[in-house]
């Protein structure tokens, strides 16, 4: 398994890889009208927009897992989402949106840790102070995965606020 920068060759990889884990880390697969929307909706803007900041997980077959932030407000803007929905006074200090889709079969495997540290490693030479991302109550895998790499935690009627510093992402 290969950590490393997604590039728009891995656009379509990803596109499965979202929606195959779209519904609280199930498959999404026939729960929109469109199973194109969702990752038009949660994937493009990050992959287009810079691609840059995007990591993958290359299984040698494709890609099987992806990490990718926004790096804060403006940029979420200019993503083509709505930054005011994202960030509250608990996210505001750590402003980058994250979102991150691992098939099951690679989970638990350490892959992630190792595409949390990338990034991490990639956010904090970058200067972004922190990421956040939401998590539904659903998906516990998620939130378990979130407490194991020592995001700190908020929940309330959305689920929960996960958040950690981009420093001890690359510390992991």
């Amino acid at each position: 398994m290969t950590i490393r920068r997604a590039t728009l060759d891995d656009q379509a990889a990803m596109r499965d890889v979202c929606l195959r884990t779209g519904h609280g880390g199930q498959d999404a697969t026939g729960s929109w009208s469109d199973d194109g929307l969702r990752p038009d909706a949660f994937l493009e803007p990050y992959v287009r927009y810079p691609a840059s900041r995007c990591w993958v997980v290359d299984d040698g077959a494709g890609t099987a897992a992806a990490a990718r932030p926004a790096a804060g407000p403006g940029l979420l803007h200019d993503a083509g989402t709505l930054p005011d929905r994202m960030l509250d006074d608990a996210s505001a200090p750590l402003p980058a949106h994250l979102h991150v889709d691992m098939l099951p079969e690679l989970q638990r495997r350490g892959h992630g840790r190792r595409l949390m540290r990338a990034l991490g490693e990639s956010l904090a030479a970058d200067g972004v102070p922190g990421v956040h991302l939401r998590v539904g109550d659903g998906n516990q895998v998620a939130v378990a995965s979130c407490r194991r790499l020592g995001f700190d935690e908020r929940h309330d009627d959305d689920g929960y606020l996960m958040t950690i510093a981009s420093q001890r992402l690359a510390a992991l």
